[in-house]
């Protein structure tokens, strides 16, 4: 209650900051690279991939050094992995919801999601977020009936020097709440997905927000190790 508080004291200062942040952080391009294909030997296993511009990529220049490559690359050499990635820059989860309408019925094995970035800035409630969080998880299920849905977690907004005090302060812990949200919500199918990446500072690119090379790498390997856990 105290923070919430806090946080709505402060609220005109934090809205200032944010503009400043969108202002002057730079905008990354989503990297070059196909969305979809196929890679690799063994097993089938049809993987998608969907969200936000961590999912896409933003941070490295092509998809081999996104999350989507290091997926493949530590999934081909058991699986013949048919790939799919339908992400975009700024994309919520309520977006997303929206653009599962466009994708075709079929069977996916193994689903990642990477969402709430942009729902917490988007200063939706921690209760809209959770029942926007369940509505994609029953359209995905009843769409593509995965064995696996994974699902990544918020990063640790709190520790992303680039934004400044109280704002870093403010998203970092609403990023905290949903992030529980997130983890306690998972059950059945559905798998909750902590990465850890040590200090963040040495984890971004160049705009000090988005992923680098070597957080997509860990993010790949960490998730590539519970789809061969749960999976096959």
């Amino acid at each position: 209650m105290l923070n919430k508080l806090l946080g709505f004291s402060l609220m005109p200062l934090i809205y200032l900051q944010g503009i400043k942040v969108r202002k002057t952080v730079p905008e990354l391009p989503e990297p070059q690279g196909l969305r979809e294909g196929i890679n690799g030997a063994g097993a089938q296993l049809n993987l998608l991939i969907i969200g936000d511009s961590a999912a896409a990529g933003v941070g490295v220049n092509h998809q081999r050094n996104a999350l989507l490559g290091n997926l493949i690359n530590n999934l081909q050499h058991r699986h013949r992995v048919n790939w799919q990635l339908h992400a975009s820059t700024g994309a919520t989860t309520a977006d997303t919801i929206k653009a599962i309408d466009d994708l075709k019925s079929q069977k996916i094995d193994v689903i990642v999601t990477s969402l709430g970035v942009n729902d917490v800035t988007s200063g939706i409630s921690a209760k809209t977020w959770l029942n926007n969080q369940l509505q994609l998880r029953q359209k995905l299920l009843r769409k593509f009936n995965p064995r696996l849905l994974l699902l990544s977690s918020l990063p640790p907004m709190g520790k992303i020097q680039v934004l400044p005090q109280p704002l870093r302060w403010f998203v970092g812990t609403r990023a905290e709440e949903f992030d529980q949200l997130l983890k306690q919500s998972c059950k059945g199918v559905c798998q909750y997905l902590q990465i850890n990446v040590g200090k963040v500072d040495d984890m971004l690119a160049i705009d000090g927000f988005h992923p680098s090379a070597r957080l997509y790498q860990i993010w790949g390997q960490q998730a590539a190790k519970l789809i061969q856990e749960q999976v096959y």
